[in-house]
């Protein structure tokens, strides 16, 4: 599955916004490829990511981040922080979003084959 059809898919069925996807897109493309034939069960690396095994349960963490990060606790959350968090995924390259995301396009891969 190529990572278009990944965002389409986590878009049209998830409510995942594109946005987010698109800011994460770089890194996960480039790590992708050491990971390759590590099995569904892998963790990647990542020990929070080892409870992931389906594509429903990646995706399900990325709209808990994207909720937990721009809605949860304070309904004072503007629509402009939430902005901000789809614009730079949390800001931190290669944590947060970006391993949940690098988890669950993994998985997408390994459904695919």
């Amino acid at each position: 599955m190529s990572y278009q059809a990944f965002q389409t898919l986590a878009f049209t069925q998830y409510g995942i916004p594109n946005q987010i996807l698109e800011v994460v897109r770089p890194w996960v493309e480039k790590e992708i490829g050491t990971y390759h034939n590590w099995g569904k069960g892998s963790s990647l690396g990542y020990a929070e990511l080892a409870d992931i095994q389906t594509v429903e349960a990646g995706m399900k963490m990325l709209n808990e981040i994207i909720w937990q990060s721009t809605l949860m606790e304070t309904p004072k959350k503007t629509a402009k922080e939430r902005e901000k968090f789809l614009k730079d995924a949390g800001g931190r390259v290669g944590k947060g979003f970006y391993r949940y995301a690098l988890k669950t396009y993994y998985l997408t891969l390994e459904v695919a084959e």
